[in-house]
């Protein structure tokens, strides 16, 4: 979300709006694992909406903090078609990561990098990319399980984000029992949303039945 790949601009310990936020822990850790990072006046705006641009930079940090590469031909082969050499420099890179890796495929060849993400697309998007990395496939696992499912708002999704959504409920990823799939998602949800599938031992078959 910041313009360096490595080091975020701001520490968690100097963030000045994180202070008693409903998810300061996710935040701070994702941030000093340099997974997304504050801005250069030391605020993480956890309330600001997140575009898919914002979503790419995430996972191609979360992946280069894994020992990912960045591909060194990003900026001669463009991997999405509404990106171009003029395009953000590090948007670039991680584009060209998250492609390559499988974790981020856009839609119909596009990046569409301004569009806001909603809660709904954060889950098919966390769930396609964790699934990738992962080597485990959530869906399939988790329509084998019997469990309480507790979003109340859900029952007019279907297809692949009803199933993505209940990975997220089976494994707890989003602590309410309202998911709210159709609104914007923040960067402070966001990043609640990925530290919790970090955190997932998908070696338990246990979980939440």
């Amino acid at each position: 979300l910041a313009t360096t790949a490595v080091a975020p601009i701001a520490s968690a310990s100097t963030l000045k709006d994180i202070s008693g936020h409903t998810y300061k822990k996710e935040i701070t850790e994702l941030v000093e694992r340099g997974v997304i990072s504050g801005y250069d006046d030391n605020t993480f705006k956890p309330n600001k909406t997140l575009t898919r641009s914002d979503v790419v930079k995430i996972l191609g940090k979360y992946l280069v903090s894994l020992g990912y590469d960045i591909p060194t031909d990003y900026k001669t082969n463009i991997r999405f078609n509404d990106l171009s050499k003029r395009s953000n420099d590090e948007l670039l890179k991680y584009a060209a990561l998250v492609k390559d890796v499988g974790v981020f495929n856009g839609d119909q060849g596009r990046l569409l990098a301004g569009n806001l993400l909603t809660n709904e697309h954060a889950a098919n998007v966390l769930v396609r990319a964790f699934s990738k990395i992962d080597a485990f496939d959530y869906i399939a696992f988790v329509e084998q399980q019997t469990f309480f499912k507790e979003f109340i708002d859900t029952e007019n999704i279907t297809g692949e984000s009803k199933q993505s959504i209940n990975v997220i409920d089976y494994y707890d990823v989003v602590k309410r029992d309202s998911f709210n799939p159709k609104q914007s998602i923040t960067r402070g949800s966001f990043a609640s949303m990925l530290y919790n599938m970090i955190e997932i031992d998908n070696s338990s078959t246990e979980k939440n039945l």
